[in-house]
């Protein structure tokens, strides 16, 4: 597949997700007036790898296909990879003034991190190495916009640990694993093609709490909850708002 136009990108998350703001269910994303700016602005980011100007800037050749596919997800081998990434991430970062900081880049560096140390992951559980590298695959031949949360809503330590809403695993089967809880602080939700849900180990987790897994944002069963916009409905002239509104969420 490769890089996606702008076009592909707002199609794709016109998928019938569970986006709640202000208390009421989104229907489109793409359209909401609180969301809309923001959506437009990464389809223009996406339309810009497709631009003959910026091509070799925000593009590179898939080693699997061949195919056009994003920078992001290369895998740095020289000073010359390094400087091509930090040129592709400062461009896209003055294109908004540095006020969207989390562009399908930013995801695309903590996958990429995350197959940096696959055989650190393998020492816990060899499919976990493979299982790492299949999903960056996916995600650089198909472009995803990815959202991530790794912080849990905050809460009254005074409650009994087992009434905590902290995500947690449920349930092992044979297709995957099921889920239960809450995480808070994903930004970019409401416009994101898949949720990275990531636990690292700290003091006060249970070993059911350190859960990383990623799955399409029109799963059944996950909700996302929007703080307030700051896009106002009477002011129309706060442009800056209306594009760069990343949202920040909990996921459920």
């Amino acid at each position: 597949m490769g890089i996606r136009t702008g076009k592909d990108y707002l199609s794709g998350i016109r998928d019938g997700r569970s986006v709640w703001l202000d208390g009421e269910l989104v229907d489109d994303v793409t359209t909401h007036p609180a969301l809309a700016g923001c959506a437009q602005t990464l389809a223009d980011v996406y339309d810009l790898q497709h631009d003959p100007e910026f091509g070799d800037l925000l593009t590179m050749q898939s080693p699997s296909t061949g195919d056009r596919v994003s920078l992001s997800y290369i895998l740095p081998q020289s000073l010359e990879d390094l400087r091509r990434r930090r040129t592709m991430i400062e461009f896209l970062a003055r294109r908004s003034g540095g006020t969207l900081g989390r562009l399908p880049e930013y995801m695309a560096s903590i996958i990429v991190g995350l197959y940096d140390v696959r055989a650190t992951l393998a020492e816990v559980e060899p499919a976990y190495a493979d299982n790492i590298a299949a999903y960056m695959e996916f995600c650089r031949e198909n472009d995803v916009a990815l959202t991530h949360s790794f912080a849990d809503a905050p809460k009254d330590m005074r409650i009994p640990r087992d009434r905590f809403e902290n995500l947690r695993l449920t349930e092992h089967r044979s297709d995957g694993i099921i889920v239960h809880g809450v995480k808070s602080v994903a930004t970019l939700a409401p416009f994101a093609d898949e949720y990275v849900a990531l636990a690292p180990n700290r003091p006060g987790l249970a070993d059911d709490e350190i859960v990383y897994f990623a799955v399409p944002m029109d799963t059944p069963g996950l909700r996302v909850f929007c703080r307030p916009s700051l896009v106002p409905p009477a002011v129309p002239d706060r442009r800056l708002a209306a594009a760069f509104d990343e949202m920040d969420c909990w996921v459920v």
